[in-house]
C-alpha cells in the first residue's frame, strides 16, 4: 500500500503518539497493543538518553510476529548500521559524549499487520557484549513517536479499494 493511494480511501484513520517514558533496569513498556485489528505500520522512533547505559535500551516493533525488529542501538552502532536500508531500520545518533542514542523504523512502504501490531520499548538488567555481561544501574529516559494505519471499517475500505483501483 503506497501513501498516496491510501489517501483516496475510506474507512481507516491514522493513530500515533509522541512519549516521554522513564525506564529502570529489566523495565519494558508496550505503547501499542493493537491486537484484533488490521492496518499498516507507518514508522517509529525512539531517543534513549540519561547516562551511558541508555545504548542499551530498545526499540521494538512487532507485526503478525512476522515483521518483528527489535532495535538496539549498542548492536546497531556494532553491525555499522548507521545508514538507511530499505527495511527502514536505522541508528540516527550515537552519542557517548552527550549520551543520546536514537534509533528509528521507517520503512520505504507501509508494514501490513492482520492480527496485531506492538510497539514497545524495554531496558533490559542484563546484556551480553563481546567482552562479558553488562549490568545495567542507571534509570533512563526515551523519547518515543510513532504512526500507524487503522482500518476502522474494512467493509467501507475494500469497496472504496475496488472503486479506485476498479478490481
Amino acid at each position: 500500500m503506497r501513501l498516496e493511494d491510501l489517501l483516496f480511501l475510506e474507512g481507516w484513520d491514522w493513530e500515533g503518539d509522541v512519549r516521554r517514558i522513564v525506564l529502570r533496569p529489566g523495565e519494558k513498556k508496550v505503547l501499542v497493543d493493537a491486537r484484533g485489528g488490521k492496518g499498516f505500520f507507518f514508522g517509529a522512533v525512539a531517543a534513549f538518553t540519561g547516562g551511558d547505559d541508555a545504548r542499551f535500551a530498545y526499540l521494538l516493533v512487532n507485526c503478525d510476529d512476522t515483521f518483528y525488529m527489535p532495535l538496539y542501538p549498542y548492536g546497531l552502532n556494532l553491525l555499522g548500521l548507521d545508514k538507511w536500508l530499505p527495511y527502514g531500520i536505522v541508528l540516527l545518533k550515537y552519542d557517548t559524549l552527550a549520551d543520546v542514542y536514537i534509533v528509528a523504523h521507517s520503512p520505504s512502504y507501509m508494514v501490513p499487520f492482520r492480527r496485531k501490531l506492538e510497539v514497545t520499548v524495554g531496558y533490559p538488567e542484563r546484556v551480553m557484549m563481546w567482552f562479558g555481561e553488562h549490568v545495567n544501574k542507571a534509570t533512563i529516559t526515551a523519547y518515543v513517536a510513532y504512526l500507524y494505519i487503522r482500518i476502522t471499517d474494512e467493509e467501507r475500505f475494500k469497496k472504496s479499494y475496488r472503486e479506485l483501483f476498479g478490481r
